[in-house]
C-alpha cells in the first residue's frame, strides 16, 4: 500500500515525462526482483516446513539470507556495468545518467521486501505489525515530502536512501532473528544445503524470468513503439494490478506450509477446504473492489491521478476486468508439492500467447490492443494450468475446486449491482 500512495501522488507532483522515467526504473527493479528474488521466499517456507526446531528454521533462514545479499550485489552491479544497454532496450537515453543513482536499489528492495518472508517462517508473525508500518512509513512520507519541495532528481535520490535506510533496519531484525548456530541433530541429518536450495529454486527462477517477460512485454511494447508519455498513461491504466498481487502473495505466504502439510499426508480433502475457504476470503474483498473499479473506472482515474490520465480509464476497466483472477495462484499447489517445473511449462506458455497477442493488440488498436492481448493471454494461462493441476493431482483438484463457482456469481452480483448504482446517481444528476 506504500507502494501504490507513491504511485499515486508522484503520478500528480511530476510531469509525465519525469513519472514516465520513474516508472521504468521500477519496471527495471521489478523484473530484478521477480527473477533473482522472488523464488527465495517460497523456498524458504517450502524448506522451514521441514523442521519442527526453531533451531533448524534459523539455519535454514541464514542460507537463504546469503543467498538474497548474493543476487541483490550481482543484480546491482549488473545494471552498473549494462546501464547503456538497458537505456536502449527501453528507447530512453535519458535513463543512462538516472541508472548511475539507481542502481543500488534493487540490493536495498530485496533485503526489506524479504522480511515478512523470513517473519512468517521463523513464526514471529507478531513483529509483521511493527515491522511494516515502520518500512512503509519511511518509504512514503519522507519521499512525497521531497517530491513536493525538490525537483526529480531529488525524489530519485530520495528513494534511494530511504530504501538503504530500510535494508539497514531489515538486517538488524533479521541478524537478531537467526542468531545462533546449533542444530539439531534431525537437521544435521537432512543435510540442507545451497545445492538442495538452488535445487528447488531453479525451476521457480526460469519460471519467474519466462513469466516475467511474458507479463512486461507489453509495457516493453508500449515504451519503444507508442513513446514515453504513452507509457506514463497505459501504466496509470494498469494501476489496479500491484492491488491484487499483494493480496495473493499474502494469501500464499499463508498458504504454502499449510499445502505442504495436506499434500505429503495425501488429505485432499483438507486442501481442498482450505483452497475454498482461502477463495471466500479473497472474494469478500477482492470481488466488490474490481467491480467497483470496472464500473467506475473513468471517476477513479480521474480523481486519484488528475483529468490528464483520463486517457487511461479504457485500459484500466480492462485491467479490472481481469483482477479477481490475478488473485488466485494456480501455480500454489505444484510449488507446495514440491513440483516447480510445472510453473516453467505455465510461463512457457505464457510468454508465447502474451507475445503473439500483444503486438496483434498494439498493430491493430494501440495500447488498448495491448491491454485486451495481455488480459486474453492470462485468461487462457488461468485454464491451463487448472488443467495442469487436475493432471498433477489425478483429478482430486478441479477447475472449480480453484475457482469455486460462487466466485463468478458474486463478480457479476457486485458487477450489476455498481452499474445500476451509477445509473441511479447519473439519473439524479441529470
Amino acid at each position: 500500500m506504500s507502494s501504490i500512495l507513491n504511485f499515486i501522488v508522484l503520478a500528480r507532483l511530476l510531469t509525465s515525462q519525469e513519472f514516465g522515467n520513474l516508472r521504468q526504473l521500477m519496471l527495471l527493479n521489478q523484473i530484478v526482483f521477480a527473477v533473482l528474488f522472488a523464488a527465495i521466499p517460497i523456498s524458504l517456507l517450502y524448506f522451514c516446513g521441514r523442521f519442527s526446531e526453531a533451531a533448524d528454521k534459523k539455519s535454514v533462514a541464514r542460507k537463504h539470507l546469503v543467498l538474497i545479499l548474493g543476487c541483490g550485489v550481482l543484480s546491482s552491479f549488473c545494471i552498473l556495468i549494462f546501464k547503456s544497454g538497458l537505456s536502449s532496450v527501453y528507447g530512453n537515453p535519458s535513463l543512462y545518467e538516472l541508472l548511475r543513482v539507481f542502481f543500488i536499489f534493487p540490493l536495498f528492495y530485496m533485503i526489506y521486501n524479504a522480511v515478512p518472508a523470513f517473519l512468517i517462517a521463523l513464526d514471529r508473525t507478531s513483529l509483521i505489525k511493527w515491522y511494516c508500518p515502520l518500512v512503509a512509513f519511511i518509504n512514503t512520507a519522507v519521499i512525497l515530502l521531497v517530491a513536493t519541495f525538490a525537483s526529480f532528481s531529488a525524489v530519485l535520490n530520495t528513494l534511494v536512501v530511504t530504501a538503504g535506510i530500510s535494508a539497514v533496519i531489515a538486517l538488524c531484525l533479521l541478524g537478531w532473528l537467526t542468531r545462533g548456530q546449533q542444530t539439531s541433530s534431525e537437521c544435521r541429518d537432512k543435510e540442507l544445503t545451497y545445492s538442495d536450495i538452488v535445487g528447488y529454486s531453479w525451476f521457480l527462477v526460469a519460471a519467474a524470468l519466462i513469466s516475467i517477460l511474458g507479463s512486461k512485454i507489453d509495457q516493453f511494447v508500449i515504451s519503444n513503439k507508442l513513446g514515453l508519455e504513452v507509457f506514463a498513461i497505459y501504466v496509470v491504466g494498469a494501476f489496479q494490478v500491484p492491488i491484487y498481487s499483494l493480496i495473493q502473495s499474502s494469501v500464499n505466504s499463508v498458504m504454502l506450509p499449510q499445502l505442504t502439510s495436506h499434500i505429503v499426508n495425501n488429505e485432499w480433502g483438507k486442501l481442498r477446504q482450505l483452497w475454498r475457504d482461502s477463495v471466500d476470503k479473497i472474494s469478500l474483498v477482492a470481488l466488490p473492489l474490481a467491480a467497483f473499479l470496472t464500473v467506475f473506472s473513468f471517476e477513479f482515474i480521474t480523481l486519484v491521478f488528475g483529468k490528464q490520465y483520463g486517457a487511461a480509464a479504457q485500459i484500466f476497466l480492462v485491467f479490472s476486468l481481469l483482477a479477481p483472477i490475478k488473485c488466485i495462484s494456480f501455480g500454489l499447489i505444484f510449488r507446495a508439492s514440491g513440483k516447480p517445473q510445472y510453473d516453467v511449462i505455465g510461463a512457457l506458455a505464457f510468454l508465447a500467447l502474451s507475445t503473439t497477442l500483444t503486438f496483434a493488440g498494439v498493430t491493430l488498436w494501440g495500447e488498448l490492443g495491448v491491454a485486451l492481448g495481455v488480459v486474453v493471454a492470462t485468461l487462457l494461462l488461468a485454464l491451463l494450468m487448472s488443467v495442469l493441476v487436475k493432471v498433477h493431482t489425478k483429478g482430486e483438484v478441479g477447475f472449480f475446486d480453484l475457482l469455486p463457482g460462487f466466485f463468478f456469481y458474486r463478480f457479476i452480483g457486485w458487477v450489476s449491482l455498481f452499474f445500476v448504482v451509477k445509473n441511479i446517481i447519473e439519473w439524479a444528476e441529470f
